[in-house]
């Protein structure tokens, strides 16, 4: 299917909550990318319901690094990154956008080479790195362990050929970390035009420490016929903050990832082979007795009795966040089947949506009308 193309070009996305504390060096490695002349850029910082100036600091601040590219400052009052993304790309002007958190400081030709991968393969929806961590404080002697739920190290991503994790290329098992993502705009514009509503809310700070935005987009990629790719070559410097290198941060940011769980296994199970068994009720019920199974299982271990009396943080942590996962799945059962249906209702209107275009080739995105792809249960 031919897709329709914003003008080429890198639209930053930089979604922040009371980020003063931490723009002025992610603003810094942004002024110092090294992009070539023909190729057009921009940064849209979106204020996402902060109380500390963001807006009028950044401003200040890229005009102090000689306003390299145009800065365009939104204001997004409803709490939660994913509402920030959301108008962030509409705002957008440009056919690749790469998403920046605050704290993401990206190597100097960073956005060039996104921009070349994107250009040579227009299939290619999605393209993300490795992080590497930099701390305000010492790094605990624990974080190693689990640098990955803070989005550092590499994302365990696998390849198409086979079960082995993926250096550089095309990413089949697995999905890519935000920070640091570059999208392509076409895929925002179909969701857009396919009406989609996202399950999550995202992250509000560190009030609210519940993600997934980053894997549900991945695997919307997947469902609108994209590729997602994964290249050594993306490097960014994640900032870490003394304030989430405590283990009371940990046990929340841990624990949110339990809370996310119910939300998405519902994209998991719509990518399975045998996805279409889920609009039963017998395999959510075996999922469930698995979970409840695993999960006095590992409340009973030896290594996790042991792990109160040898302070083994890790293991204490894996067998709490196993029953909690369980907790949320149980108490969202329900929620989880009635969103399992609506993507794949969704999906639905994906595959008529394609049939369109793929039949006539005078429809877009713009000339589809709402009631041409909408799909019949």
């Amino acid at each position: 299917m031919e897709r329709v193309l914003h003008q080429r070009g890198i639209s930053v996305l930089i979604c922040t909550y009371n980020g003063i504390g931490r723009l002025k060096p992610t603003l810094a490695h942004l002024a110092r990318q090294v992009v070539a002349s023909t190729i057009p850029w921009e940064v849209i910082v979106v204020d996402n319901n902060s109380s500390d100036g963001t807006l009028t600091y950044c401003k200040a601040e890229w005009n102090l690094l000689g306003k390299p590219v145009p800065l365009y400052l939104l204001s997004q009052p409803i709490p939660g990154k994913q509402f920030a993304l959301e108008m962030a790309y509409d705002a957008a002007n440009y056919e690749f956008m790469c998403i920046v958190d605050d704290d993401n400081w990206l190597q100097v030709d960073y956005l060039q080479r996104g921009y070349d991968i994107l250009c040579v393969n227009p299939a290619i929806g999605l393209v993300g790195g490795r992080n590497v961590g930099a701390f305000e404080i010492k790094m605990p002697a624990w974080f190693p362990a689990f640098q990955a739920s803070y989005a550092v190290g590499k994302p365990i991503v696998y390849s198409a050929e086979s079960n082995d994790k993926v250096a550089s290329g095309e990413v089949l098992n697995g999905t890519l970390w935000g920070a640091g993502l570059f999208v392509r705009h076409a895929i925002w514009r179909e969701l857009r035009a396919l009406k989609f509503k996202s399950l999550f809310t995202g992250r509000q700070g560190d009030k609210q420490l519940v993600a997934g935005e980053d894997d549900e987009l991945c695997f919307l990629t997947r469902l609108l016929g994209y590729k997602i790719w994964y290249s050594d070559d993306l490097q960014l410097t994640h900032y870490m903050t003394a304030g989430r290198l405590n283990e009371n941060y940990l046990l929340r940011l841990c624990y949110a990832s339990s809370r996310a769980y119910p939300t998405m296994s519902v994209y998991q199970r719509m990518m399975a082979p045998d996805w279409l068994k889920y609009r039963t009720l017998t395999p959510w019920l075996k999922d469930w007795f698995y979970i409840s199974f695993k999960s006095i299982q590992a409340a009973v271990s030896s290594d996790y009795i042991k792990s109160f009396f040898r302070l083994d943080l890790a293991s204490r942590l894996r067998v709490n966040g196993q029953l909690l996962t369980w907790y949320y799945f149980t108490k969202q059962f329900a929620v989880c089947r009635r969103n399992f249906e609506n993507v794949a209702f969704f999906q639905k209107r994906i595959e008529q949506f394609q049939a369109l275009v793929e039949n006539n080739p005078l429809y877009s995105l713009s000339t589809i009308r709402p009631d041409e792809i909408e799909p019949t249960n």
